[in-house]
């Protein structure tokens, strides 16, 4: 077990990376394709706090997903996000301080973006957000790591809503949702952004005569 996790560390050990992996055909031509992004992530993100990150990793190269075009460019920016001193704090509170914030995030968006329809509902306050980042995680990866830059810099999240924009960081905290600290990290971050939002869909369409739902 020693020797396999020295493998998988060592960015140099392009041979039996594949092997630790446990990578198919599909998931060694991903690899290949991608060595750069591939050894930065493990290089900068997986410690033995995040080994689960490892499971998403192999999963992510066998779905292939570094092929579609605007992927492996938001990973890159994933790696360098500079989180904002809100979304720092909140991975810590939750993780610990050690790896560091981002290393669990980075961790965190290989599990999601490895295993899309893992995402459990736990205590989320809303399935509905649920929903929302495991759609995005099967069909639009590259658009589920843009709302976590968003949040994870900015602390707050930009959508649009029938031509009008909805920013999360403008409205209202409902203080009767807790923030969901025993879920994963992308969902830690955006569960509380994308409630908001919901919310503030619900009160637009509030006057329409049917189920906004």
């Amino acid at each position: 077990r020693r020797q396999r996790q020295m493998c998988i560390r060592d960015s140099d050990n392009s041979v039996l990376l594949p092997e630790a992996l446990g990578l198919s055909g599909t998931g060694r031509d991903c690899l290949y394709c991608y060595q750069n992004l591939v050894h930065a992530l493990i290089r900068d993100a997986l410690y033995p706090e995040t080994c689960q990150g490892l499971y998403g990793l192999a999963l992510l190269l066998e779905r292939g997903i570094l092929y579609q075009t605007a992927v492996a460019p938001a990973l890159w920016r994933q790696l360098k996000l500079p989180l904002s001193d809100v979304a720092a704090d909140r991975l810590q509170l939750v993780f610990g301080p050690t790896p560091s914030p981002r290393a669990w995030l980075v961790q965190g968006v290989l599990s999601m973006l490895g295993q899309p329809l893992g995402v459990g509902q736990g205590n989320n306050p809303t399935c509905q957000s649920v929903r929302a980042i495991s759609m995005w995680s099967f069909n639009a990866p590259d658009y589920l790591l843009h709302l976590i830059d968003q949040v994870g810099h900015f602390d707050g999240m930009l959508m649009h809503f029938e031509g009008a924009s909805i920013n999360s960081a403008e409205l209202p905290v409902d203080l009767t949702r807790a923030v969901p600290i025993d879920s994963d990290p992308v969902s830690n971050l955006l569960v509380p952004h994308l409630d908001r939002i919901y919310l503030q869909m619900g009160r637009l369409c509030a006057d329409r005569g049917e189920d906004p739902h």
